[in-house]
């Protein structure tokens, strides 16, 4: 029997596309990927220490962040994405 939460929940994928995209949005003036990664890594670290390279390669989708960063996350994207992320877009 399958578990009616699997159905719902997003891709691996899909989660890092998602936050890829915000991120690029959250950082309009920033040009280059890497001076958007600093940016962030910036603004991160002042709730939690982060390399401008974690977020670089969240930016790319290469990676999801991890649990420690999703409060500080919220803060600059808003807490609806990430528990949209988290739990799935029915929730």
């Amino acid at each position: 029997m399958e578990k009616v939460w699997t159905k719902c929940r997003p891709t691996q994928e899909n989660m890092r596309t998602v936050l890829a995209d915000q991120l690029r949005k959250a950082t309009p003036n920033q040009h280059s990927i890497d001076e958007k990664a600093r940016w962030i890594a910036a603004i991160i670290s002042q709730e939690v220490d982060v390399n401008w390279k974690t977020c670089r390669n969240w930016l790319n989708g290469d990676h999801l962040p991890h649990i420690k960063y999703l409060p500080a996350l919220a803060a600059l994207l808003g807490a609806e994405l990430i528990f949209r992320l988290v739990f799935g877009d029915d929730t």
